[in-house]
């Protein structure tokens, strides 16, 4: 082997993946590369380090590396792989933390937090008494990672200490612990420069008025601002929405008082922290229109802030919005998506010559808001124009939902212009409009249009069936149809039926051969609430085509006949979609939990992934046995994204 600093970096990263592992001595040649000037070369060491079957010798070399003073890029690259080994370096890396050196002590604490396993916190605990402060607080940090309740109440206790660097790594720690002390003890570190950002980050965890106060003092200090607003953030995204009244009645009064907002607000919202972007997009809502709106406008084009944003705009009245309408098209697409959505709700008849023109500028998102904005309206200026982008694909649902808003004001004229549009040029939503519009008056119209030579007019036709009362004729002929497309429109229809008229004619969609057929008559059993298709709907949860089966899981579950027997059946589809889907039927029931904790062993990282979200869920009770098998897996699950989940869910069962 050539020495670790020869060669280009590609020919040298290559010579790190063609080492054998299951050879004598792997170790101990992949550690020379650890030594590597590229990071990259370093990196793929460590990771093939951590897979060295013979555990002994990985160690070894790892443990040598790792006291090579002097060598900062080779000892990070050892704590790498030490990390990346888990389970089976957890024992060892936790004997270092007696080692005589601080510094391996140090190394020691912060492995065991890298590697995320709870077996590591009773090893850990002690250390917070070490006597080097560095080891201290490389301890608490790591308890940050792996803590349970003996780690949270020892975090707490150490915050009273007179020692800065343990106490900031206390307040992180507690915060990704999501473990806040009382909040008087947070009240006395929010005056130190040093912990205020901890401080505030743990404040913003309790979800309480007088939490929101010291928040909102705060904004007025110029010292604290920054850190008050990344609380702000932090603590919107905490707050009960059914609350959310009493939190801005709290805060606004703070708001208000900021008579020089402006320009620090404009320089938050292009901060850095999340958080603090956040919490700048509430102030302006607090502030009550006292603060410009186009830069949250703006703000909403990112997807951290668009929620926060979008409750922002919501809230502005018709007159502000109608102002907004002329900056849409200067906005980014994602940005007008949401700012779009918020307006929706403060539209009035005023608007409609804004809309008009903005229906107008040529660009498909702001025609489909336009067109959605004219609905809301209420004024029959807008009724000829929503009728007309019936016949556009892109926005033909839309205007097909604005009219039936449109004709509850102008039912007669909705109507009529209907009728005309038919006549003229016929499309499928026109016709399914006019006949939710019309009801039994359309009824004529639609017996005429099922004789119509394209299908997608047919299907319409049929689908309205259900709409003027006609019931069985129409729908049963549909569903004889040549065209898979009638027979699906048939079968959708169908679920708008009563159970008793209903039940026949789904039997007929169930057994049809085009699995688009069998997909809309399994959605109609479930929204019709139909008990006599159960038996198909169990054959359908069976079959290869995974669609087909999910739906079919889905509305047993939603007519309450999901049995144990098809639970577990179910559970192996190959299909994973299949599972996921009886892993959310099950979850309130008491097969769920069960069914759950079998399926963290499943092959698919996904399945196992839903699995424990499912027991974290708020219908798995949460046995103390469930709590156990959670943590087993936690323990032997390679995969991060899984782990994530598992030590989350981990979490959530710990607290029941």
């Amino acid at each position: 082997m050539t020495d670790g600093s020869n060669g280009p970096e590609e020919e040298r990263y290559r010579a790190v993946l063609e080492v054998v592992l299951d050879h004598s001595g792997a170790a101990t040649e992949l550690s020379a590369w650890l030594k590597d000037g590229s990071w990259r070369v370093r990196k793929a060491a460590a990771e093939r380090l951590a897979q060295v079957p013979d555990r002994t010798e990985a160690l070894e070399v790892l443990f040598a590396a790792l006291s090579e003073r002097g060598e900062p890029g080779v000892r990070n690259a050892a704590a790498e792989a030490l990390a990346k080994m888990g389970p089976r370096a957890l024992e060892p890396v936790a004997g270092l933390l007696r080692h005589s050196d601080p510094d391996q002590r140090k190394f020691a604490a912060e492995i065991l937090g890298q590697m995320g396993l709870p077996r590591a916190e009773p090893a850990l605990l002690p250390v917070l008494h070490d006597d080097d402060p560095n080891v201290r607080a490389a301890a608490a940090e790591a308890l940050g990672r792996v803590g349970g309740p003996d780690s949270v109440r020892l975090l707490q206790l150490a915050l009273s200490v007179d020692e800065p660097l343990l106490q900031l790594c206390a307040l992180e720690a507690l915060a990704a612990l999501e473990a806040p002390p009382p909040l008087p003890a947070l009240a006395s570190l929010l005056e130190q420069p040093l912990l205020r950002r901890g401080a505030y980050r743990l404040t913003a965890q309790l979800p309480e008025a007088p939490a929101a106060e010291l928040i909102g003092r705060g904004l007025s200090l110029p010292a604290a601002r920054q850190a008050a607003l990344g609380a702000l953030g932090e603590l919107w995204q905490r707050w009960p929405v059914e609350r959310g009244a009493e939190l801005e009645n709290v805060l606004r009064p703070f708001a208000l008082a900021l008579t020089d907002a402006q320009p620090w607000v404009q320089v938050a919202l292009e901060d850095e922290d999340d958080s603090v972007r956040r919490g700048a997009v509430f102030l302006v809502g607090l502030a009550g229109g006292t603060l410009p709106l186009l830069p949250i406008a703006e703000a909403a084009g990112d997807p951290v802030l668009a929620p926060v944003a979008a409750q922002v705009l919501s809230r502005v009245g018709s007159s502000a919005g109608r102002a907004l309408l002329a900056q849409l098209p200067g906005l980014s697409l994602q940005a007008r998506a949401v700012v779009g959505e918020a307006l929706l709700r403060a539209v009035d008849s005023d608007w409609v010559p804004a809309l008009l023109e903005l229906s107008t500028q040529g660009e498909p998102d702001l025609h489909l808001f336009a067109v959605r904005a004219l609905g809301r309206t209420g004024d029959a200026r807008a009724l000829t124009p929503v009728v007309l982008a019936l016949g556009e694909p892109s926005v033909a649902h839309a205007a097909a939902r604005a009219l039936r808003r449109l004709g509850r004001g102008h039912r007669e004229r909705t109507c009529q212009l209907l009728a005309e549009r038919i006549e003229q040029q016929p499309s499928a939503a026109a016709i399914l409009a006019y006949a939710r519009i019309a009801g039994a008056e359309a009824a004529a119209t639609l017996q005429r249009l099922r004789r119509q030579p394209d299908p997608t007019l047919r299907a319409a036709a049929v689908e309205g069936a259900a709409e003027t009362g006609e019931g069985d004729p129409p729908l049963r002929l549909g569903l004889s149809d040549e065209a898979a497309i009638v027979r699906a429109a048939a079968a959708r229809a169908l679920g708008r039926l009563a159970p008793t008229l209903a039940e026949p004619l789904l039997r007929l969609g169930l057994g049809d051969a085009s699995a688009e057929v069998r997909l809309a008559a399994i959605d109609a059993a479930a929204e019709s609430s139909c008990q006599g298709t159960v038996p198909q709907l169990e054959q359908a949860a069976g079959e290869p085509d995974g669609q087909v089966a999910s739906h079919a899981i889905r509305a047993l579950v939603r007519l309450g006949a999901l049995g144990p027997e098809l639970v577990w059946t179910a559970s192996r589809h190959p299909d994973p979609e299949v599972v996921k889907e009886v892993l959310q039927g099950t979850a309130s029931l008491a097969e769920g939990e069960r069914l759950a904790l079998s399926l963290l062993a499943h092959p698919r990282w996904d399945v196992r992934a839903a699995a424990a979200r499912a027991l974290g869920s708020g219908g798995s009770k949460g046995s103390s046995a469930a709590l156990e098998q959670v943590r087993t897996a936690l323990n032997t699950e390679a995969d991060p994204l899984v782990r994530q989940c598992l030590a989350e869910t981990a979490r959530v069962l710990g607290r029941r």
